[in-house]
């Protein structure tokens, strides 16, 4: 019988017991990201279910001054030029609330193929996001600023960032209902350090702050802010507002760092929070396409 030699090892034909646990490992990824997409939907309907009661609101506050309007130039139908600047203020309200309506429908959408491309103009994703929210914060006495340059794009799909955007805004708003104040947007772009984790895996980065001048959050809930069930809210002293879940926060922190970012909050009591929004950053030359 010749000698066994060790070195002279032949491959198993069949395959060995590992890749049956590597196809279950890699069933339960599908499925947890399956779930993190449920969680993204629910916290967008979750959303519309909040911005319900204010779309109601302010479509009743814009179908007064509009019946008011229709009824002059009806009373007045010899005066022209009455009739003509109260059918303009008619078409001006129903046009206010034609967005109001679009606003709504753009929340509870479901994004195209081409939308969840990741790759969007940090700007327009912005000005979309303010877009949606049915009440302007103007109309709250909070004075609103946008400094975002028009040539960062972000390696993120156009609806996550809106979302992400959406949600840290009516956060703002809802710290700041007890008087005026501003919310400020900003974006810059930077150089990563190689020897610094910043939680974003690529060299060039956006950084996308949210500041607002409400209350603040508590210093002891600020990095656990982005845990399910924990609201910033209640870092102010109020309650979270009815209708919430409790997880926009956590949705958000997902979907940044599903493309290799990060999020954080930094506050202070009575001056104000500041959301840090980290991303990766494509070339300039991807505006057009991004748009």
């Amino acid at each position: 019988m010749p000698a066994c030699d060790p070195l002279n090892m032949s491959v198993p034909d069949e395959p060995i017991a590992l890749d049956g646990e590597s196809a279950v490992i890699e069933s339960l990824r599908r499925e947890v990201a399956e779930l993190e997409a449920e969680l993204a939907r629910s916290d967008r309907l979750a959303t519309l279910g909040a911005m319900s009661g204010a779309v109601a609101h302010e479509i009743n506050n814009l179908l007064t001054p509009l019946l008011s309007y229709a009824g002059f130039a009806l009373t007045q139908p010899d005066d022209s030029e009455l009739s003509r600047r109260a059918l303009e203020r008619t078409v001006q309200t129903a046009e206010r609330a034609r967005d109001v309506v679009e606003s709504l429908l753009r929340t509870v959408r479901v994004p195209s193929t081409s939308e969840m491309k990741a790759r969007v103009c940090v700007l327009h994703a912005v000005e979309d996001a303010v877009g949606m929210m049915i009440r302007p914060p103007q109309a709250s006495g909070i004075e609103m600023i946008i400094d975002v340059p028009g040539d960062l794009v972000a390696g993120i799909s156009p609806a996550s960032l809106q979302q992400i955007v959406l949600n840290l805004l009516l956060n703002a708003c809802e710290a700041m209902q007890q008087g005026p104040g501003s919310i400020v947007v900003k974006a810059s772009i930077y150089k990563q350090n190689a020897n610094k984790s910043s939680g974003c895996s690529v060299r060039q980065c956006i950084e996308l702050r949210v500041i607002d001048t409400g209350p603040g959050v508590r210093s002891d809930l600020c990095d656990r802010v982005f845990e399910p069930l924990i609201s910033s809210k209640s870092g102010c002293g109020r309650e979270r507002q009815q209708g919430g879940t409790g997880l926009g926060l956590t949705v958000c922190k997902r979907l940044v760092e599903q493309v290799g970012g990060s999020i954080s909050l930094r506050s202070e009591a009575g001056v104000g929070s500041c959301f840090t929004v980290t991303l990766p950053a494509l070339e300039a030359e991807s505006v057009r396409k991004a748009a």
